[in-house]
This record gives structure tokens, sequence and C-alpha cells, in this order.
């Protein structure tokens, strides 16, 4: 055997012992001796003695979170080792280093060692990628975009102006209403974002004659918007309001004739068109229909209808009679009908009818009711016979309309 004290007359006599026992040899006596320089230069030392008698050492450093074992970590000359190198949970292996080697990719088998060695293993913790797509005018956004396993992340999804969310969709979570906070994250996940163009009606409030249309009626969010106004016949658009949501009729983006075409662009909100038609002019005439002069007999029904023509708008109708006290309203008389129920003698007297449109009021000329008194049961025949007669003779009611 060697004499390591030759060798290296630096090493005491107790370290040698140490090796001797280690091959399996054991002097006689052994001295006790102290190492001049502590624990450190012990250790050196002692690799140092061991390598010169073949025996090398293999040690593991470890960066991050994770093991790294030698299986032996001590190699006769010429022997190998198993190198294991195992991560924590939700760490990985970002690489390898044997001093004699070089780099690897995780556990391996060394080849015959020569010499000590040191085995470097660096961990990385796990990441994983959140990818955020927008479909139409907006964003999506993911912060982090790379996220530490078990983790979350913020997810912001904002529309562009004259848009909106339509739906949002995680590929791990499903669907979302609009921006929100992950899950804890343990994989690569895609968030879709979808947006799309606000849409507008447009919306009429007519006062008077005439027809109001808008194409299209519904308007995407800088969208045109035709708008067309037609009087009744004989009319005319008295005034527009709303069409720049202002109520100003030339405003920024419409365009027109002022009175019955208009085209609005840019539209970025509800319209709520106002427009007041009116008739140029007012022809209208009414009457009663039938005879001027009426008789009935007592405790029967008569009805007078109204005819009219030439409107110049929407029509309203008030009765008004003379019974013996003057010329008088009949309260709640204002249909087109009259009609008198069970007639009396009372109910004689003189009847016509208020007719009115947007421009003027008319009256019919008026028409004389006589009723009879009633008479016995034997003159009822007769009565009847009257009746009859007055109803055959009665002209058939009539409207005409302007236009």
């Amino acid at each position: 055997m060697k004499c390591v004290a030759c060798v290296h007359p630096a090493i005491p006599p107790c370290f040698i012992l140490t090796l001797l026992l280690f091959h399996g040899h054991a002097p006689a006596q052994a001295a006790p001796a102290e190492f001049p320089g502590g624990g450190l230069m012990k250790l050196a030392a002692l690799q140092t003695a061991k390598a010169e008698l073949g025996v090398y050492t293999l040690s593991c450093a470890v960066e991050g979170a994770g093991t790294c074992t030698a299986s032996p970590p001590e190699v006769p000359h010429g022997g190998v080792s198993e190198i294991t190198v195992t991560p924590a949970y939700g760490w990985h292996v970002a690489g390898v280093t044997d001093s004699a080697e070089g780099a690897k990719s995780g556990s391996y088998t060394t080849g015959p060692v020569h010499e000590n060695r040191i085995i470097t293993a660096s961990f990385a913790v796990n990441t994983h990628q959140i990818t955020c797509i927008a479909e139409g005018e907006g964003t999506c956004s993911a912060s982090p975009e790379t996220v530490i396993v078990g983790e979350t992340s913020e997810i912001t999804v904002i529309p562009g102006e004259g848009w909106h969310v339509a739906g949002v969709t995680d590929s791990i979570e499903g669907e979302k209403g609009g921006g929100y906070t992950t899950g804890q994250v343990f994989e690569d996940r895609t968030v879709r974002a979808v947006f799309e163009k606000d849409v507008y009606t447009v919306t009429f409030v007519v006062t008077g004659g005439g027809v109001c249309g808008a194409n299209p009626p519904l308007v995407e969010h800088g969208g045109v918007t035709e708008i067309t106004l037609t009087p009744a016949a004989g009319g005319h658009v008295d005034s527009v309001a709303g069409l720049d949501r202002a109520a100003a009729v030339e405003g920024p983006g419409v365009t027109g004739d002022g009175q019955t075409a208009y085209t609005v662009s840019g539209v970025r909100g509800n319209l709520v068109v106002s427009v007041v038609f009116h008739a140029a002019h007012s022809n209208l005439s009414a009457w009663i229909e039938g005879d001027s002069q009426v008789t009935i007999g007592g405790n029967s029904t008569r009805t007078f209808d109204v005819g009219y023509s030439g409107a110049g708008g929407p029509v309203s109708f008030q009765w008004h009679a003379d019974t013996g006290g003057g010329m008088a309203v009949l309260a709640g008389e204002n249909g087109e009908t009259l009609c008198l129920e069970a007639a009396c003698e009372g109910d004689s007297g003189v009847y016509y009818c208020a007719v009115s449109d947007d421009w003027k009021t008319v009256d019919t000329a008026p028409v004389t009711l006589t009723v009879l008194p009633q008479v016995p049961a034997a003159g009822i025949p007769g009565l009847t016979l009257l009746g009859a007669t007055v109803t055959v003779l009665g002209v058939v009611r009539r409207r005409v309309f302007a236009g």
C-alpha cells in the first residue's frame, strides 16, 4: 500500500488512520492529532487523501426547490454513480451540470469516475401562459400573462367606442360575462372576447296626419339611415326635432330637403324623432243624414248620424239641442251618432252637431224632431206604421274622408 504520509507529509496521523480503516487496515496504534485550519480544510484534505487512494466524492448542489442525490456519493476509481434529480411540486428541472461531464437534462448515470466532481441541479417554478384573443373592436388582456402555477390572473375586457361585449369564453372555466379574476392556474389557457357593434333604434312621435319611416329602422353605430316623412294629402310637415339627438333639424351628420326627406349619418345613439304634420287648408263640411224634419211616436228610439268631408286632420264631435229652454250642449254626446231611446214629448226640439278638425269647426244644418204623445193601445198599430215609414224613407248614413 502506498504511504499517504509520504505523498502528503502535511496530513496528520489521525487522517492516515481513518483512511486505513476505510480500506480495512488498522495500525496497532495511532496518536491523536489536530488538523490546522478547521472543518473545511479537513474535508478538502480528506477528499484529496481519498482521491490519492482512488476514491472520489460526488457532491450535489441545488438551486431552487428540489433534490439532487448521488448513489453512491463516494465512488472508487473507474466506478459510476446514479444521479437523481427531483423537482418539488410546482417546479421543474431548469438544468443540470456535471463538473466533469458538462450539461445534463435531468437524472443520469455518470461515466467512469476518475476525479471528485460537483453536480449542480437548478430548478425553476412552473408557469403557465394566458393568451387573450379579441374579435371585433375592443381589447382583452391578462395581468399577468405568465402565471406561476396555482396563482390567479386578472382578465380585463374593454369594448371599443360604439361596441359592446357579446361574450367572453375561458378555455378552462367556460363562459364569462366580461372581465373577471381566474381561478388557480394549473395549465395554459386561452380567453376569447367577442365584441359586436351597438345597434340603435329610430322611433317617431307623430302629431297630425302623416306617415314616418326609417330605412333601416335599426342602425349600427356610426351607420346611416334614411328618414322619410309623408304628410296626408294636402298637408305639410310643420316641424321636425330629434334627428341629431339635440332637437335641431340641420345638425351635424343630417342632410335633407328640410321637409320630407333626411339622411342621418354617423348615428351614435337611439333616435327619437318628433314630427308635427298640418294640413295646408281645411275644406271641412258636415251634415246630419236623413230629413231635416222627423216625427216619431212616443216611447220609441231615434238615431241621428253625422256625415262629413274635407277634414284637415283628426275630427271631433259635439251634439247640441234646444228642447224648449234654449240651445245647449248635450253633455257626453261626442260621437258621430246621437241615439234617443224611449223618446218622449219633452225630447221634441232642434238638434245639430258641431264638427271640428285641426283648423276649424263647422255646424251641421239643424234637424227638427217631433215626438208625438203616446196614444191608447188601439192607436198603437197606427204609430207602428208611422215608425216603419220613417225608417224606410231614412237616408243611409255615409262618411267621406279628406284626401
